[in-house]
């Protein structure tokens, strides 16, 4: 599949699940935050030599151990299977993760979706306490769009595969929730406090200058990926829409009412 087609594939998914959605106001998504999943039975190993306190903690800790197999064996059933061994788990990788490599994709973005998250809380509590230490806002955006590319790097020959996986249309709704929590939680730190048809428009162009950025590091050989950055920031200049946006969000107010 080509870069043009996964672009517009995304592209559509995006506006199909915003519009499918219906009106998610900020409000709605920092409620999204502090929801909480219902618990599983607990699961363990034969030889109660590993425990988990649910089903969910399994599979997490197996597909976390799988991610060492990737650059071997890609994103497969067979990189989950061995991370299962890893865990004194052999049989269960079959049963538990039946779409095969794409349950690892998806683990895999959501995870560092979630690391860059605390990253960004963490700034954002720590400019509290020092305003004057305050990055402008479209700093802030083009450092988090950088950091979470740069987590794909120990795997980036073997991305274009996750990718196309990851754009199959019985898994891009999945894909594209995480594209939007993504963008929702780096408007979010950055102080973005919009409620109007900007809070769409915002995410719009971000997701837009996240997955093109994405695709052009794919190709790069530079050294450090220079090209790729250089790629981003011109994106972001390109845009002229959201770099009104840039400089009419109000940094830290959205992020200090919710403190």
């Amino acid at each position: 599949m080509s870069a043009s087609s996964i672009r517009r594939l995304v592209s559509k998914n995006l506006l199909k699940f915003y519009g499918l959605s219906g009106h998610r106001s900020g409000l709605q998504v920092i409620s999204r935050r502090c929801s909480t999943e219902k618990e599983n039975e607990a699961v363990h190993s034969e030889d109660e030599s590993e425990f988990f306190e649910n089903e969910d903690d399994l599979k997490k800790s197996v597909l976390d151990k799988a991610l060492a197999f990737v650059p071997t064996h890609g994103w497969s059933q067979k990189a989950i299977s061995k991370g299962a061994e890893e865990l004194g788990y052999p049989g269960v990788a079959h049963g538990m993760f039946t779409r095969g490599g794409v349950d690892l994709a998806l683990h895999f973005c959501d995870a560092c979706n979630q690391t860059l998250a605390a990253r960004m809380k963490t700034d954002a509590d720590a400019v509290l306490d020092a305003p004057a230490a305050r990055k402008p806002v479209r700093s802030v955006i083009g450092d988090a769009v950088q950091s979470r590319l740069t987590m794909i790097h120990p795997y980036i020959e073997q991305w274009p595969q996750a990718l196309g996986l990851l754009v199959m249309p019985q898994h891009a709704p999945e894909s594209v929730a995480l594209l939007q929590n993504l963008v929702d939680d780096i408007w979010f730190y950055a102080g973005d406090k919009s409620i109007d048809v900007d809070w769409y428009t915002k995410r719009l162009t971000l997701a837009s200058v996240y997955v093109s950025t994405e695709l052009y590091m794919t190709q790069d050989r530079s050294p450090g990926f220079a090209d790729t950055w250089q790629f981003m920031e011109s994106r972001i200049d390109n845009l002229s829409t959201a770099g009104e946006d840039f400089t009419r969000c109000s940094p830290m107010q959205s992020y200090t009412k919710y403190c």
